[in-house]
């Protein structure tokens, strides 16, 4: 289902952000002079005096008590303001039909705020039967006279075909004028339609032009994309990092990781083991499994520091009860040789299994060679069993050709050395 967040409230903030501004500007007494007498702009930046609480208390229901003074002259500003109001329940209850006969009045006005405002009401279905082809009508007259908002989420109804007939060179077109104007959102469709050539013939590097404005905007996930998309598609990496490290600045995990590993490897950066430890740790304390891991491998193999197998053990747990494969293959080995830890036989097998059955290769191998060392201890100890060695020997031989069939030439080796196919 279609939706635009209109978010009314923040609407609210940017024209108090204005109103402050003019009434830092005002002379007080003029002010009070002009709503002596009558006039609806004083009587709605006074109305914001007490949304923001500037030279008196906040008071938002006095706010409303202003704004509807000056919307009831006609002035359309003030009835966005009550629209806005009455949409998110400031001040008052909230009550979609007030909204959208505040909306209406502005909007008939040509207000493209309003206009906008109104559109969303009838794509959300919010005071109004939901009605995208109203909803289109008051896009169109917002986007005709530059309202870049407006003009994405026409793109997107045309994009896809509400209220409208589904157009993607007319969805491209609106994109166009709304990112042309740095709306963010447009310009991450504007991309995309590059990116696949919808609506426009593919042109990469225009599609590239429009991920890097986009990502100048801040949102880390896409310039942690696009960090990835530098050093994969391009092995651009000193483009990476800079990508990497806006994002990962931002606390974005994944980023963090990924700035890790290039330190761990100087890989478009000098090698530097303490940034590496810093990074993977920022992101495996929130949570992030590849860090996890990461961060573990950096304890068991000494990488820059002394051992440390019981920070490499908890960093590998966290990661490995995640569902990280490698993880649970690294647990599994630590348990079975009693690294830092006491060696568990049942422990090893557990995380071996659970890695082997995600298609971990070594660990296949891994378990192959615990099942076949089962039967070699029991030949040793001279306790044989028949069924125990059958069964043992039938699991290992599964699992070797497992990991064989993936290309692990030890299990090959060992199957050869068994006469079995794989």
């Amino acid at each position: 289902m279609f939706h635009i967040d209109l978010e009314a409230g923040k609407i609210l903030d940017w024209a108090w952000e204005v109103a402050r501004k003019y009434l830092a500007s005002t002379s007080m007494d003029a002010l009070r002079e002009k709503a002596r007498n009558v006039d609806a702009e004083a009587h709605y930046n006074i109305g914001f005096m007490y949304y923001g609480g500037y030279n008196v208390k906040k008071d938002y229901a006095e706010a409303i008590r202003w704004w509807l003074g000056s919307a009831n002259k006609g002035y359309a500003p003030a009835q966005l303001a009550l629209g806005c109001a009455y949409h998110e329940g400031i001040g008052t209850l909230q009550n979609y039909a007030e909204a959208m006969k505040w909306y209406s009045k502005a909007a008939e006005q040509g207000f493209t705020s309003a206009q906008f405002a109104l559109a969303t009401m009838y794509v959300n279905g919010e005071g109004v039967r939901q009605d995208y082809s109203e909803a289109a009508k008051w896009l169109r007259k917002a986007a005709e006279r530059g309202h870049a908002q407006a003009q994405n989420s026409l793109g997107d109804m045309y994009f896809h075909g509400y209220g409208v007939q589904l157009n993607e060179a007319e969805a491209f077109r609106w994109y166009q004028k709304s990112a042309e104007q740095g709306y963010s959102k447009a310009q991450l469709s504007l991309r995309y339609m590059y990116e696949y050539g919808l609506g426009v013939e593919q042109n990469l590097s225009e599609a590239l032009k429009w991920w890097r404005k986009y990502a100048e905007n801040g949102d880390a996930h896409t310039q942690y994309e696009l960090g990835g998309m530098y050093a994969l598609a391009h092995q651009d990496y000193s483009e990476a990092f800079i990508w990497w490290t806006k994002a990962a600045n931002q606390g974005y995990a994944p980023a963090q990781n990924s700035l890790g590993s290039m330190y761990k490897n100087g890989i478009g950066i000098r090698q530097n083991y303490s940034e590496a430890l810093r990074w993977y740790r920022k992101a495996a304390q929130q949570g992030n499994a590849e860090a996890q891991n990461n961060l573990g491998m950096v304890y068991y193999n000494c990488e820059g520091m002394s051992k440390d197998s019981l920070e490499a053990e908890k960093w590998f747990r966290k990661a490995a009860e995640q569902g990280h494969a490698e993880a649970q293959f690294y647990l599994g080995i630590i348990y079975h040789v009693g690294d830092g830890v006491m060696k568990d036989s049942v422990e090893a097998e557990k995380w071996l299994r659970k890695a082997a059955e995600q298609g971990l290769a070594k660990a296949q191998t891994g378990l192959g060679f615990m099942y076949y060392n089962n039967v070699f201890a029991r030949i040793l100890t001279a306790r044989r069993d028949q069924k125990a060695d059958a069964r043992d020997q039938s699991e290992a031989i599964k699992w070797f050709r497992k990991a064989a069939q993936q290309g692990d030439s030890d299990a090959m080796d060992v199957l050869r050395q068994l006469g079995e196919s794989w």
